[in-house]
């Protein structure tokens, strides 16, 4: 099957409150050069936009064709590096100067590298089933780092960098100090997928899909991005779950940005048919991509308190975990055989703070796949940081 990459990414900008933080986006060999909003859904830069894509409509063709021109020697990305400089540098530099930490320049990255303030570090994801152009989890699959141990609710403690299934980040930041994401490399064994970067704040699991009546979910205060503003929440399935009779709805009870209580998302559908199982590690609903759509107006989640489903699932019953993230960087695969980069020593702005306060905790980053097949084959992962 066929992933249309900038038809997704817009269904999901879209989908995004409109107060949310844009959320980056960076293509192979060009470095940041756009970011999902609610208002156009997808935002790409004006000087580039064609390069865009004409990238995703010729990239196989292109790597060939770069091939056979160099003699082996260059690939697709070497020559489409070429065609990013122009007003996107602009649009990095301006970046740059809205940013209010220690480290805005790549200056600021090689003075970190220099004093071994910095981690590179690359592992790696297990096969798993997933279903065609719908959203997963990697959160509980097994590699490097391990699987996300399920922990139930009500009040289960947030995830940290320490907790097993978070991406490993051995490093500890001074009091004024910040950790930084300057380098983002991926590649899948099948299928053009979109990877979704994220910092889970929270995951309370055990849910079961069995019972109709609200479920005290009741998380915990979050101990990262407290108040709660750009967090988005989902539900992931962690026991396949039987079929419902009818369409199952489900319905959010939480906390704003603002401290605001008893808000309601109201019955929103699945997504799946209620004939049908789901398997594990897809995340739904399926109507807002990896977000729970809010009430108008929110723009994150302070906390949740209940979770009902209007219809229970026939004979096993399943489960999902509620997770709450923050949303840091979105990247598209292009070609199973191309190690997707995001390549900061060329696109200054695509430097991405990852704390959310100097000092503070760090995070717990996983990941989401939105797969154009029914499984992502190993995933590898190439992630360096720097701090200070």
């Amino acid at each position: 099957m066929s992933l249309n990459v900038i038809q997704e990414l817009r269904k999901v900008g879209r989908a995004m409150p409109a107060k949310l933080e844009p959320i980056p986006l960076s293509f192979n060999g060009m470095g940041l050069c756009g970011h999902l909003e609610h208002r156009r859904g997808l935002y790409i830069n004006s000087g580039i936009k064609h390069h865009i894509k004409s990238l995703i409509k010729d990239h196989y063709r292109a790597e060939q064709a770069a091939l056979d021109v160099s003699g082996g020697r260059f690939g697709a990305d070497t020559l489409l590096e070429i065609y990013a400089k122009g007003s996107d540098r602009r649009d990095a530099i301006g970046a740059i100067k809205s940013m209010r930490s220690a480290i805005t320049s790549w200056d600021g990255v090689v003075n970190a590298r220099g004093g071994s303030k910095y981690y590179d570090s690359l592992g790696f994801k297990n096969s798993f089933t997933t279903v065609a152009a719908n959203w997963s989890s990697v959160h509980r699959v097994g590699g490097l780092p391990a699987a996300y141990a399920n922990v139930a609710f009500p009040g289960a403690t947030p995830p940290l960098v320490t907790t097993t299934g978070a991406w490993p980040i051995p490093v500890t930041i001074g009091a004024g100090e910040d950790l930084y994401l300057t380098n983002f490399g991926q590649n899948h064994l099948t299928g053009t997928n979109i990877t979704f970067l994220v910092d889970v704040v929270s995951a309370n699991g055990s849910i079961l899909t069995s019972l109709v009546t609200s479920q005290n979910v009741a998380t915990t205060a979050l101990t990262r991005w407290t108040g709660g503003a750009g967090i988005m929440m989902t539900l992931e399935v962690t026991v396949i779950t039987g079929t419902a009779t009818g369409v199952p709805n489900v319905t959010f009870n939480y906390t704003d940005q603002s401290g605001n209580t008893a808000n309601s998302t109201g019955a929103i559908a699945w997504g799946p048919a209620g004939t049908t199982n789901v398997a594990v590690g897809r995340l739904l609903p399926t109507s807002g991509g990896p977000m729970v759509q809010l009430n108008q107006d929110d723009y994150g989640v302070r906390s949740v308190e209940g979770v009902i489903f209007s219809a229970s699932s026939a004979g096993a019953a399943g489960a999902m975990a509620l997770l709450m993230y923050k949303p840091h960087l979105m990247v598209p695969t292009l070609a199973t055989t191309t190690f997707v980069e995001r390549s900061t020593p060329a696109q200054i702005g695509g430097i991405k703070k990852l704390t959310s306060v100097a000092g503070g905790q760090l995070p717990h980053l996983s990941f989401f796949v939105l797969t154009s097949t029914t499984s992502t084959g190993i995933q590898t992962y190439l992630l360096e940081f720097v701090y200070g």
